[in-house]
């Protein structure tokens, strides 16, 4: 029997692998859009007129639902001419992960036993610009200065812009993705240099890695480590303000001063007071692996450049993040290789928003999400170079309640809200005339209290109290808590002590001034009777 029944899971298993029992999908799944797919519900589009147009973003998946279409149909899903894939059940995952030559029109047909139905869908893949390769061009003209080149690619194209734009800069379109673009580097003699491809989708940035010699320090946009693709181009050079030489140095090697058929290219160019010396790779491999060396009169900057076809992705971020406000940023710390693909972050209710990232970082970036915030769990999910990674806070909006205070005989109680672990404090001030001012109190510490975390800490009711049986003249009381959120103190709350009844002393003030009057009152009634 339970020969049979493995028998008969490797059946099923086997039928699936060549699609002939198993769908994409789920199809008792409802169709819902995440960082990963978007859903597509043809029955939300039955009177639109033809063609239905649907944006998707590069990377992810896409899931039709049948569900709110009449009489269970069976569905056909593909392009005008080409495979035609069949959709039975309530979803159906058509394409594992879409890419910008996915985009064009596409025909949804379905028929079950009544009625055909048909729309045709445009479908749009969007994608962020790749990060632009810059290289050197024109580097054989003997009389003028060599130019930087970047090429990038997205869709919809993107345009490329220059840190230092200039009439001088040229661009050209390669293909319906693709987007070239050059810039003179005399326009950058005494200046590092970035070209950023941008569309609709975000923007992508490459610097050139400069080095000023005329300084002994590394400056803020100097870097110590590049991480590159194999076959990709490389780009270094160094500067300083004088007439000595300069020479690049690989793993301690001089690199010779010509680049006709070298494989690292070196070029000299002067601009003004600048002189520069470029070293150039067309296509790095593992062998340009080492330390790269610009030497100068004593001036020495190095770069350690690592070949690697490897992708890695970490992030940063807290695991836990407090605020008083509804409308915050919360923020994490992103490193990654070659390239950060997809950034969504999730709320609490499952909606998505797309990251807000540093416009022109080039290794690594802060992504935000800047909005209404809500208590509960948020995700960070990230995708570079075929890794994902997810992070996860828990952002707590600190209700705004003012303590609460009740007097019992000999206590003072407050009640408030607070993030845990806490600690309070009461403070009291009295007012006699030789311990404060009424203008500047003097305060002093009677109490303190740790609040610790147990199964929450977000929001906890957090109660306190303060015996007041020893209080003999009118006192000052606050309550202060220090959290997560910051510290903060309640009002003043004054206190008088109680004034009882003695036979022997009448009333008796706190601090006896009423003793003197009550006896000349006494003396007064006396003599009036006296006389009468």
């Amino acid at each position: 029997m339970m020969r049979r029944k493995r028998y008969m899971i490797a059946a099923a298993l086997l039928l699936c692998a060549v699609n002939a029992l198993c769908s994409d999908g789920d199809t008792n799944q409802k169709c819902v859009s995440s960082w990963e797919a978007d859903c597509f519900q043809p029955a939300d589009h039955l009177n639109d007129s033809d063609p239905v147009s649907l944006k998707l973003s590069a990377g992810k998946k896409l899931l039709i639902s049948l569900e709110g279409l009449p009489d269970g149909p069976v569905c056909q899903w593909g392009r005008e001419q080409g495979p035609l894939m069949n959709i039975n059940g309530s979803v159906s995952m058509v394409t594992p992960r879409l890419s910008r030559t996915d985009s064009g029109m596409y025909n949804l047909t379905c028929k079950s036993q009544e009625t055909i139905f048909s729309k045709a869908v445009d479908l749009r893949i969007v994608e962020r610009p790749s990060k632009p390769k810059m290289s050197l061009d024109r580097i054989n003209d003997q009389y003028t200065s060599p130019y930087f080149k970047c090429i990038s690619e997205g869709s919809p194209r993107p345009s490329i812009q220059w840190s230092r734009p200039s009439s001088r800069d040229r661009r050209k379109d390669i293909d319906d993705w693709t987007a070239e673009s050059s810039a003179t580097t005399s326009n950058y003699a005494d200046s590092g240099a970035m070209c950023c491809a941008k569309n609709d989708e975000g923007q992508e940035c490459t610097q050139l890695y400069d080095f000023d010699l005329n300084t002994a320090s590394m400056k803020p946009d100097e870097v110590s480590s590049v991480t590159i693709n194999p076959g990709e181009p490389l780009v270094l050079r160094c500067r300083k303000n004088d007439d000595s030489s300069s020479i690049w140095e690989h793993d301690s090697k001089v690199l010779a001063e010509t680049c006709a058929g070298n494989e690292i290219c070196i070029k000299k160019d002067k601009h003004v007071e600048s002189r520069m010396l470029y070293a150039f790779i067309r296509s790095v491999t593992s062998q340009h692996n080492g330390t790269y060396t610009c030497k100068n009169s004593g001036r020495i900057k190095s770069v350690d450049v690592h070949v690697t076809a490897e992708s890695f992705l970490s992030s940063q971020l807290p695991d836990q993040f407090v605020t008083t406000q509804n409308i915050s940023c919360l923020a994490a710390n992103v490193s990654y290789h070659p390239v950060l693909q997809l950034c969504y972050w999730e709320a609490p209710d499952g909606s998505f928003t797309k990251c807000i990232r540093d416009e022109t970082a080039t290794k690594q970036r802060t992504v935000k999400y800047c909005g209404p915030l809500k208590s509960g769990v948020y995700k960070l999910h990230l995708e570079a170079g075929g890794k994902t990674e997810t992070k996860k806070t828990i952002v707590c909006v600190l209700e705004k309640q003012e303590p609460s205070f009740k007097k019992t005989d000999n206590y003072l109680f407050v009640e408030t809200v607070s993030v845990l672990p806490a600690n309070s404090t009461w403070m009291m001030s009295s007012l006699s005339s030789g311990n404060s001012s009424e203008t500047n109190p003097s305060w002093e510490v009677i109490e303190s209290n740790n609040h610790p975390a147990s199964d929450g800490f977000c929001n906890q009711k957090l109660t306190s109290n303060v015996s007041t049986i020893n209080v003999t003249v009118a006192t000052r009381f606050k309550f202060c808590l220090t959290d997560q959120a910051g510290s903060r103190c309640s009002e003043e709350r004054y206190e008088v002590p109680n004034l009882k009844f003695q036979a022997s002393t009448a009333y008796k003030s706190y601090d006896g001034h009423l003793i003197m009057p009550l006896r000349i009152g006494l003396l007064a009634l006396l003599l009036a009777l006296t006389i009468i």
